[in-house]
């Protein structure tokens, strides 16, 4: 019998009362049918458990309760990778997610970073203008500056560069503070990221510098606070990224800009998904049914056949341990098959004899 006052609910057991807290709801004794329906479900049909909770209007509780111990893990972890497309994501819906990702991009307008528009800016201040991809003007409605020479995004191979000079070969890089762990501010121990993002900026100056480009670090705080440094940095790579070597012949005659890199620039930005190989089915080693491997080194169907490939002894039928049981004791059935008693027990468990 349950009595409720607010806002205690009390529950009234062997003539004493219990006081729960008001926003416990005690679940409701479902009937056999209604279990059967649910087990049925989650067996049969193979539905998830939250199908059947929209399905059946029951709570989660209860059928988690019902379904617990039903399928194996591997079982579950097959069924949620082939269970209505889950982990599968078709190129209708890529489409949909990179048109709600531009347009989302569009309305912050975070296509590029205030350091970077900050650093156009500056270009500009100095009569150097900035061409942009075909791709990036479409979605954002940009402009290319008059006389552009130098691109912004731009593909050498696998790095996207932020701002490169075609004609001269300079790549400048404009980095963020904290992200690339600028040495004047960041003196001490650098975080995970800082290293990582270090790292990958040391391996792709080296791989630019041996294709003959110059690479000019400019920093966020000096784009803030020193405009004027970062002009003379622009200029001393102009003076520097010019030498015979890497430029023969007259290299102010003919433009490089005038192509569209939006091609190269799709390609490394939204990478096509790897096809994947067909699996071939091989048989399970213990019970012969053939599956489809997860992994190489896969041998076993389930993880109930991978057990018992390691059982030291092999079981007794369930009608030959019922009689022994009936008439031995447990530790004169584990001295018969030469194990403890404790795994006679666990056999007997097994087959329901207990």
């Amino acid at each position: 019998m349950i009595i409720r006052f607010e806002p205690l609910v009390f529950l009234k057991i062997n003539k004493g009362y219990f006081a729960l807290s008001s926003n416990v709801t005690i679940m409701a004794k479902l009937s056999q049918k209604e279990i059967d329906k649910i087990r049925y479900l989650y067996i049969e049909k193979k539905l998830s458990q939250n199908q059947i909770v929209n399905l059946t209007k029951h709570s989660i509780c209860a059928v988690n309760k019902y379904c617990k111990g039903l399928r194996s893990r591997s079982e579950g972890c097959k069924l949620a990778h082939t269970q209505n497309g889950m982990y599968k994501l078709t190129n209708e819906g890529r489409k949909k997610l990179s048109d709600s990702g531009k347009a989302m991009v569009k309305r912050n307008k975070k296509f590029w970073t205030k350091p970077e528009r900050e650093f156009k800016i500056i270009l500009n201040s100095i009569d150097i203008g900035v061409k942009f991809p075909d791709y990036v003007k479409e979605v954002f409605d940009l402009k290319d500056d008059d006389d552009p020479t130098i691109c912004f995004q731009y593909p050498v191979q696998r790095y996207v560069c932020d701002f490169v000079d075609v004609n001269m070969k300079i790549v400048y890089r404009v980095n963020g503070d904290f992200w690339h762990g600028n040495p004047i501010l960041y003196t001490g121990e650098l975080t995970k990221i800082q290293k990582h993002n270090q790292i990958q900026d040391r391996n792709c100056k080296i791989f630019l510098e041996k294709r003959g480009f110059y690479v000019c670090d400019i920093w966020e705080s000096e784009i803030y606070w020193n405009k004027e440094l970062v002009i003379g940095k622009i200029r001393a790579a102009r003076k520097k990224a010019n030498p015979p070597v890497l430029h023969t012949g007259n290299t102010g005659s003919v433009t490089q800009v005038a192509h569209d890199w939006s091609k190269r620039l799709k390609e490394l930005w939204f990478k096509k998904q790897k096809e994947k190989k067909k699996k071939k089915i091989i048989k399970c080693l213990v019970c012969g049914n053939g599956f489809i491997p997860d992994k190489k080194t896969s041998r076993y169907c389930s993880i109930i056949c991978s057990h018992k490939k390691l059982r030291r002894t092999k079981w007794p039928e369930k009608h030959v341990l019922k009689k022994e049981i009936d008439s031995m004791s447990w530790c004169a059935i584990g001295r018969k098959y030469n194990v403890s008693d404790n795994a006679v027990r666990k056999w007997a468990r097994n087959y329901d004899l207990m």
